[in-house]
């Protein structure tokens, strides 16, 4: 017995099982609506119940198993454990504080005697000045401050610089260098770099101007847009010719037996319904929701719509004189398979997506394939059971709105102005038997019967697009759009920029930027932790540390503050065996160069093991996320390819098909990747996330067409090419639900375009993109 591999094994046995359950589904339709939404109403419970959206730079975009975490560990452990610990100027957890920038009013130099003055006003107004809380309680900074020594923490170094300025004495009693400024007047070296921005010196190298000073304080605490277009999408609309005597006029009619407005309607709701109720079933598991998961019902929104479409079209490629049972069945048949195909793949996209170890891009991927799954599920219950009701009017010859009695549209010289506006409908042209039509073939009427839109895509669109010229011109296009995206993946700038997540027009924005203007050296320090120093009593020992500690500053600039003497540097010193140093990093104003030098810091630690050596600074959480950031996205779409075409294998009848689809996905993400760097769009979270979409989005055009191309059967025109037929056919089928798709697509992230947010205006920038490059 010889056994045969049928390409595409599932594709048969799932269509008969979808359209079998479709057909049950059209029998039985109001248990399949009122079951999802008492699902809906108990799993919105998780959203009213445990509704929380968790921020946080350092967590959401920074790797879960990101070297930096366990390298601020160990200083967080040893020298900022509590409160208690706390040290102004060498505090390595991120407390919450308040940073405040002082500028002169005419932006010129705040050391001026009498702006100094000034600013030691502020200083003591900000100790002293009563708030009142949410709650109604009367508090001061006193009461709220984190404690130094038994007091608050009160800015002493910059009051200090500030009381010489206030009396002039800088030139006469002090010489104040920078950017470490030594006086007997404190315990400590001063960092001036932290405390006055945009310096200038005198020709002595002695501070002569400043024009801000920072300070800190340390505390221990377009929905109906797409509404519309899928209401519109719905209507048919027919083309009537009038006499006069003037001639004849032509005027569009709506059929109101085969539009469908409230399908239109139900499409959104279910898909509202899906987004409520994956949303709440994953907060009942307690699944992390971040601030980017916003983004998703928009997407989600989108993505049910586009099903809705699909399966509208199917219902109206069957034949109208068929039961409306029978036309379920056999419409289901071919969208049911089409849409399992794009959901299944959309929700792996994003299953894949989630492998990336950062947590934004992967809660976000979480939430959003639990939405397309449910989406799915939705879809062929509520929405299918909706078009069921709708064909029966249909059936009927009912208004499809309110279920009355319509006028045949051919009679539409004898009708009122009032029936011609709100009551024609179209009657069936010509009864056909079942084995004359089936899922794919026409009735053989003389009549054209087509939709306008199938008319214009079959006739009009497809000559065009298959015309020589056509396709030359469209290779050429395709060449330069490789070249282009090639050229912009050279320029992709690689990191994230904690100034991008942050409205652009708030006062954090300001304070980021100015803080980056005037204060550049102030993320630039680097610690050094010394878990088991060797016998520095022993001379031989001490030169051999002293020389690993000179190779640290060649890479270094060496702010050289450490073991001067035990009273002054107590703090620094945990044993005569562990202590820690600090040193000012230079030239890391890039994101590949903080990587290079995180990476040669830490192979220094490596080399050196034996001391127990640690080093950290707030730069590393940026290196780490930039050496995952490309091998990753790379990575995401290896997976991806590797999984599309398995699927595809299982559901188009033609093996070529996956190829083309796998083909299809390499180069939309390389075209989104590319084409980011010319709209000013980074390579991070973020935009990780948009890559994962365009790999589920360029799938789901791809596939709609390659199975309905291969599904296609009916039988050619005399003296036409089979296969320019059948491809006419295709572009006829799916060419008006895909239009719909990209349009709605469009839609429902153009609310998007008017958030002031980085994260929001990426994603609508990327997606506008994918949407492009795929039609």
């Amino acid at each position: 017995m010889i056994l045969k591999l049928r390409a595409a094994p599932l594709e048969r046995p799932w269509a008969n099982l979808v359209a079998k359950y479709c057909l049950f589904v059209a029998k039985n339709p109001w248990p399949f609506i009122i079951i999802p939404l008492i699902l809906t109403i108990c799993l919105s419970m998780g959203i009213i119940l445990n509704f929380k959206i968790v921020r946080g730079v350092n967590y959401l975009y920074a790797p879960l198993n990101a070297t930096w975490k366990s390298e601020e560990a160990v200083f967080g452990e040893n020298w900022a454990k509590d409160d208690e610990h706390f040290y102004p100027g060498k505090d390595i957890l991120r407390r919450e504080g308040i940073y405040l920038i002082v500028n002169a009013k005419d932006r010129g130099d705040v050391l001026r005697e009498e702006y100094s003055k000034e600013f030691l006003e502020v200083l003591q107004w900000i100790s002293t000045v009563k708030l009142i809380s949410s709650a109604g309680r009367m508090f001061t900074y006193q009461d709220v401050c984190l404690h130094f020594q038994n007091d608050c923490f009160s800015n002493t170094h910059a009051k200090l610089l500030a009381d010489i300025y206030s009396k002039n004495d800088q030139n006469s009693m002090f010489n104040i260098t920078y950017p470490i400024y030594r006086t007997t007047y404190s315990t400590e070296p001063i960092d001036i770099s932290k405390v006055l921005g945009n310096v200038s010196l005198n020709e002595k190298g002695h501070v002569a101007s400043a024009s801000a000073w920072m300070i800190l304080y340390q505390f221990s605490i377009t929905f109906s847009v797409l509404i519309v277009f899928a209401i519109l999408s719905t209507f048919t609309i027919k083309l009537v010719t009038f006499k006069s005597e003037s001639g004849t006029t032509r005027y569009p009619i709506i059929d109101w037996v085969l539009s469908k407005p409230l399908l239109g309607i139900s499409g959104v709701l279910v898909t509202l319904c899906a987004i409520i109720s994956s949303t709440g079933l994953l907060m009942l598991f307690d699944v992390t929701f971040v601030d980017m998961c916003t983004v998703m019902p928009f997407l989600s929104l989108t993505i049910g719509i586009d099903d809705t479409f699909l399966m509208l079209a199917a219902w109206h490629e069957t034949d109208r004189n068929l039961p409306y049972e029978k036309r379920i069945e056999k419409s289901m048949r071919h969208a049911a398979v089409s849409i399992s195909i794009t959901s299944l793949t959309d929700s792996l996209a994003f299953l894949i997506g989630s492998i990336a170890p950062l947590p934004a891009v992967m809660y976000f991927c979480y939430y959003s394939s639990a939405a397309i799954s449910f989406i799915f599920l939705y879809c062929l219950t509520m929405f299918v059971a909706v078009l069921s009701l709708q064909g029966k009017r249909e059936q009927e010859l009912r208004h499809s709105v309110t279920g009355g009695k319509t006028r045949d549209l051919e009679d539409y010289e004898s009708a009122t102005s009032h029936q011609l506006l709100l009551k024609m409908g179209s009657r069936v042209s010509m009864k056909v038997t079942d084995e004359e039509n089936n899922n794919n073939e026409k009735p053989l009427e003389k009549g054209d019967v087509r939709m306008w839109y199938q008319r214009f895509f079959e006739d009009r669109y497809a000559p065009f697009i298959a015309n020589s010229k056509i396709s030359i011109l469209s290779l050429l296009v395709y060449l330069a759009y490789l070249g282009a995206a090639g050229y912009g993946i050279q320029q992709l700038k690689i990191g994230f920029d904690l100034i991008n997540i942050v409205q652009e027009n708030s006062a954090s924005r300001v304070f980021l930027e100015v803080r980056q203007k005037l204060f550049p050296e102030d993320t630039k320090i680097m610690d050094i932790a010394i878990m088991n120093s060797p016998n520095l009593s022993n001379p031989e020992e001490r030169f051999e540390f002293l020389e690993i500690l000179s190779e640290f500053e060649k890479l270094s600039q060496s702010k050289k503050t450490f073991l001067m003497s035990n009273e002054k540097f107590g703090y620094d010193v945990l044993s005569d065996r562990q202590f820690r140093l600090s040193t000012r990093l230079r030239n890391v104003d890039t994101d590949q160069q903080i990587s290079e030098c995180a990476r040669t810091m830490r192979s220094l630690t490596k080399t050196h093991s034996n001391y127990s050596m640690t080093t950290y600074s707030p730069l590393w959480n940026i290196a780490d996320e930039y050496d995952i950031m490309w091998p990753q996205t790379i990575q995401d779409i290896y997976i991806s390819i590797a999984v599309m075409i398995p699927v595809a294998l299982l559901f188009i009848p033609q093996p070529l098909c996956s190829l083309i689809i796998g083909l299809n996905i390499a180069s939309i993400a390389f075209g989104v990747i590319g084409t980011m760097s010319f709209l000013g769009v980074s390579l991070d979270a973020t935009s990780m996330i948009t890559v994962a979409m365009s790999v589920g989005f360029s799938v789901d055009f791809a596939a709609h067409v390659s199975y309905a191309y291969m599904t296609e059967s009916r039988v050619p025109p005399e003296g036409v090419s089979p296969i320019f037929s059948r491809f006419c056919h295709t572009l006829g089928t799916v060419g008006w639900p895909v239009t719909q798709a990209s349009v709605s697509v469009l839609l429902g992230v153009s609310s998007l375009y008017l958030v002031d947010s980085y994260v929001v205006q990426t994603c609508f920038r990327t997606v506008v993109l994918v949407i492009l490059f795929e039609s």
